[in-house]
């Protein structure tokens, strides 16, 4: 930068030295980039976009609505054309009428494979068995996630709005199907049921009792164990088993070790399900 001084009658240049700093003021000018008008334009631009995102977003989430739908429809068609069904649940033999309720506990995340998929199919078959069936099926599982509530909604299931952890009393004659559940939830059901009087109104269709006795007579010490064989709920004569025999061939971890259990000496005119003959 030069800097021009006069002194006496002379000019004299001296260079200063370091940099000079300059102030603009930035001029708007309408109509371009930077100015209001254009600021105004750029906001619906940007929701616009944003909207855009959740509508992908949302065209996501019903694919996946739609596949796991389609996934647990393709599982009725197999479960209802298997030997597992018209020798079990499906059978003839098998009488259903009195059941006001159906509840499902402990189905897990149909996100997680297989075996949930199927475990509803059944339950949604069996909905269909169900003549005095007032209700849509209810649900709980802790595990359930955004889709899987999307998906049982879209499938007319109703979503409860609290853990029960099983104790649900019996209102109405009621089959709680709890598909390979921990005995845990299955002892407060039926406890209860026990403590309200309403076993007679209770059939169970889950992981076999006999089954549960002998695996708890193995155990031996265990106080738990010991505490359940002794309560009458849990053993017979107060409970009567059915068992399911046939494997569901497709997916054998679904329905294993399963059985229908009914308390008619807790009340014999309220027999929720039970055998024919």
């Amino acid at each position: 930068m030069l800097d021009i001084r006069a002194a006496a009658d002379e000019w004299k240049v001296v260079r200063r030295r370091g940099r000079a700093t300059r102030t603009s003021t930035p001029v708007t000018i309408a109509g371009c980039e930077g100015d209001e008008g254009s600021t105004a334009a750029a906001q619906p631009a940007a929701a616009v976009a944003r909207a855009a995102g959740r509508r992908g977003q949302e065209r996501t989430l019903a694919e996946r609505i739609s596949f796991l739908c389609g996934k647990v429809r393709e599982a009725q068609a197999e479960v209802r054309d298997s030997a597992f069904y018209s020798c079990g649940p499906g059978a003839a033999a098998w009488r259903w009428e009195a059941a006001e309720a159906l509840v499902v506990f402990g189905l897990g995340s149909l996100e997680g494979g297989p075996v949930p998929r199927y475990q509803l199919a059944l339950a949604l078959l069996l909905a269909a068995r169900l003549p005095a069936l007032r209700r849509p099926i209810e649900a709980y599982d802790p595990v359930f996630t955004e889709l899987d509530r999307a998906v049982l909604a879209d499938l007319e299931v109703q979503m409860l709005d609290a853990d029960e952890q099983g104790r649900r009393v019996a209102a109405v004659p009621t089959l709680f199907y709890l598909p390979h559940c921990e005995v845990e939830l299955c002892d407060g059901l039926l406890a209860a049921n026990a403590a309200s009087h309403t076993l007679g109104r209770v059939a169970v269709l889950g992981n076999s009792f006999r089954l549960y006795a002998e695996r708890w007579a193995l155990c031996g010490g265990s106080a738990q164990h010991a505490h359940r064989r002794a309560r009458p709920e849990w053993g017979r004569p107060r409970v009567v088993e059915v068992d399911i025999a046939a494997e569901f061939r497709a997916v054998p971890a679904a329905f294993n070790d399963m059985g229908v259990h009914l308390f008619p000496r807790w009340d014999p005119v309220m027999r929720t399900v039970a055998p024919a003959g």
